[in-house]
């Protein structure tokens, strides 16, 4: 399984793999986001099979871009106005990442991808848009973090 299957189960949930988090953070991180992906794969029509079925992708590009904006937004990843807020997700990121290297790893990442709020998106605070956008930064960046 790749270390990378889960940045949230489709952003969010990327973390608990990308890093050599222990069975109870990666437990308390799963059940933390549980809410989240269940209530915005209800409001954006997406089942679970096509939620586990990125997870073992490891990928979130099957998964509807609306529905990564709420699990982000919800996750406070994105901020109301739909733009990736660094601050907050670094704050919710080092709950789950204890060793200090590997957050630091995270953390570079991540202050890289804040570009991603400079990008023109047509959806305005929705935030569908950017977390594509997030979530690509991502994952063209993961061999920095993993």
């Amino acid at each position: 399984m790749s270390k990378f299957t889960l940045l949230f189960v489709c952003a969010v949930a990327a973390l608990s793999n990308v890093y050599a988090l222990s069975d109870d953070a990666k437990a308390a991180f799963h059940e933390a986001i549980k809410p989240l992906i269940e209530e915005c794969s209800q409001a954006h029509g997406i089942s679970m099979d096509e939620i586990n079925a990125a997870k073992e992708a490891g990928t979130s590009s099957g998964l509807k871009p609306c529905f990564l904006g709420c699990v982000l937004k919800k996750g406070e990843i994105l901020n109301n106005q739909g733009e990736y807020d660094v601050d907050a997700a670094l704050k919710t990121v080092k709950k789950y990442i204890s060793d200090e290297g590997e957050f630091n790893k995270f953390s570079e990442v991540s202050k890289k991808c804040a570009s991603i709020n400079d990008e023109a998106v047509t959806d305005g605070a929705e935030g569908c848009e950017r977390a594509k956008l997030l979530l690509s930064c991502i994952q063209q960046n993961k061999a920095g973090i993993l």
